[in-house]
């Protein structure tokens, strides 16, 4: 059982959580656990101020930490749902919802089964030009295409990563094309950390994809990390630096045309 500095630490987290102060609640929930950690609760707590905060990775991983203290307890399932649904991980979040209405069920539950099992259906729909059914990975690239291409940057990003999410080992090549992509549509919100993260996933895959080099140069550019702009390792990107300093207005208009800039690979 609990001892009272552990209660006292949860109460004193959920008093932050009401006043929407997410991160000092995950603090004070930490220092329960760090008292006690066989609580489900406080997992289940800590799980759902990651998740006002999107921090769906770690959302995930305290909801099975509250599903394997306490099998049958339902809220359990439902954090480590959300924090799959978050992550665009729906066919397992569908699995495990699966197991928890067999355990018992309420609205909430029923409600995130229903959007899981729509964003499945929505991807296995989705054919190619000769009518033939895409893979889940292709089809959530070309979902995220056309998306991109009417400017939704945001749905955009959500079937870019659901393309990465789905691909099969063998699918390399549309992964790279996706990160890059995404990269594009981080770029339209000014998301500059988050290109260079993209670009730099791609190039792990394809270390001469040009369109992830000339995205992270700009990205470097942008915050004003000149060196790391000026990679040494890829002259040609010194080369494009050079151009962006001298047609910066040019490389504006580029920017803006979403049909000029995508992967199509």
């Amino acid at each position: 059982m609990a001892s009272p500095e552990a209660l006292a630490a949860k109460n004193t987290g959920n008093k932050f959580f009401a006043a929407k102060e997410y991160e000092q609640a995950i603090e004070w929930y930490t220092k329960a656990i760090g008292l006690y950690a066989d609580d489900h609760a406080f997992y289940s707590n800590r799980s759902a101020a990651y998740i006002a905060l999107d921090n769906f990775d770690a959302a995930l991983e305290d909801g099975r930490k509250c599903i394997e203290l306490n099998p049958k307890w339902i809220k359990g399932y439902y954090r480590a749902a959300v924090g799959l649904s978050g992550l665009h991980r729906y066919e397992e979040c569908m699995d495990l919802l699966n197991k928890a209405l067999r355990i018992g069920t309420d609205n909430d539950l029923k409600r995130i089964h229903a959007e899981a099992t729509a964003a499945v259906k929505l991807l296995d729909n989705v054919k190619d030009a000769n009518g033939n059914k895409l893979s889940r990975a292709a089809a959530a690239k070309q979902l995220g295409t056309d998306a991109y291409r009417v400017s939704n940057y945001e749905e955009a990003i959500k079937m870019f990563t659901r393309a990465i999410v789905n691909a099969k080992n063998d699918e390399q090549e549309l992964i790279a094309a996706c990160y890059s992509n995404r990269a594009a549509c981080h770029m339209q919100h000014h998301g500059y950390k988050k290109v260079i993260a993209d670009c730099t996933e791609c190039l792990k895959i394809q270390p001469e994809n040009a369109k992830a080099l000339m995205r992270r140069c700009l990205a470097y550019e942008a915050l004003e990390k000149y060196q790391l702009a000026l990679d040494g390792r890829f002259p040609h990107v010194f080369f494009l630096h050079s151009l962006l300093l001298l047609f910066s207005s040019t490389f504006s208009l580029i920017e803006n045309h979403p049909s000029d800039s995508l992967n199509s690979s």
